[in-house]
């Protein structure tokens, strides 16, 4: 049987989102492995904001493994890559690679990498081979929501009008290009408000824009119902940026509980001491570890004072 490996097209994401969704199932154990996730999905959000980066992997003629890549400006994430469990031991992750990794060069992104398993070293291996090194673990945190009587200290971008999303999208450009140039998340931002799977909240200090966050919740996001994810988050890093990420982790969970959410989610590099102990002493505790594995050995963002949230799986 002959691999073919094509672009994925609107009509192929609803079986790359079954092949994901079992294949990790699979990966983790679940018992009903089509369960994994809930109502949440990995394909969908990716593919519609950067359809690109998404490619399908065929056996005559049926998809058997899906890759994404995000595509934040100047710098890239690699992943989801799944593998039908009936097809695993085929070599076909490997294949799958190469369009992707030729897509990271054709873009010539500065900054990039995955997030995966530091217990699985057929995975490390794999990434290994195609440049990628092993960096620090990143715990992806969770906390239960804690209702909040407190008024909102945040702009949400589904309460502006058409000129105020525009203006807040550049805002949150230039924030993120302060953090590391070329930092884009406008594709992620306009992703959420299109598709519906979340929010996206906007902090202010003295009237400027000083921090936001894209938060994913509800059937279809990349969260699910059953959470609130914060996909992305940053504050800047100046004096009072402590107190700023404080500000920003309280309003993550004040519009967990506005939607209803029962927990929050987040992502944090342990290379970003600061904001990852500052998510600890908000109440956030490690549910899972990932490593972070990067192209070349430069840190990007991941450095200790950078209050960065973040979630690459």
């Amino acid at each position: 049987m002959a691999l073919t490996i094509r672009p994925m097209v609107p009509a192929d994401v609803a079986e790359a989102e079954r092949i994901t969704r079992i294949a990790f199932g699979t990966f983790f154990g679940v018992p009903d492995p089509t369960k994994f996730r809930g109502d949440g999905e990995a394909v969908s959000g990716r593919h519609h904001a950067n359809p690109h980066g998404a490619f399908v992997g065929e056996l005559d003629g049926r998809p058997v493994a899906s890759g994404m890549v995000m595509d934040w400006g100047s710098v890239a994430v690699l992943g989801p890559l799944a593998v039908d469990p009936g097809h695993w031991g085929k070599g076909i992750a490997h294949r799958m690679m190469t369009p992707m990794v030729d897509y990271l060069d054709q873009r010539d992104f500065d900054f990039t990498g995955l997030f995966t398993h530091p217990q699985s070293s057929s995975h490390i291996r794999l990434y290994e081979q195609f440049g990628f090194w092993m960096r620090r673990i990143t715990g992806v945190m969770m906390k239960p929501v804690q209702a909040s009587t407190a008024s909102p200290g945040y702009t949400l971008f589904s309460d502006l009008d058409d000129a105020g999303y525009e203006n807040a999208l550049a805002e949150c450009g230039t924030l993120a290009g302060g953090l590391h140039p070329g930092l884009d998340l406008s594709r992620e931002i306009r992703t959420v408000t299109e598709l519906g799977l979340g929010d996206t909240l906007m902090l202010r200090r003295d009237g400027a824009p000083a921090g936001f966050a894209i938060c994913h919740h509800g059937a279809g996001s990349e969260a699910s119902s059953a959470r609130l994810l914060v996909k992305f988050g940053m504050v800047k890093n100046d004096e009072g940026g402590n107190a700023l990420f404080k500000s920003l982790l309280a309003s993550c969970e004040a519009l967990a509980a506005r939607r209803g959410a029962p927990e929050i989610a987040a992502g944090a590099n342990s290379e970003r001491t600061a904001a990852y102990r500052l998510m600890q002493e908000a109440g956030f505790r490690t549910t899972m570890n990932g490593v972070i594995m990067m192209r070349a050995d430069q840190p990007g963002y991941n450095r200790a004072n950078s209050l960065v949230i973040d979630d690459w799986r």
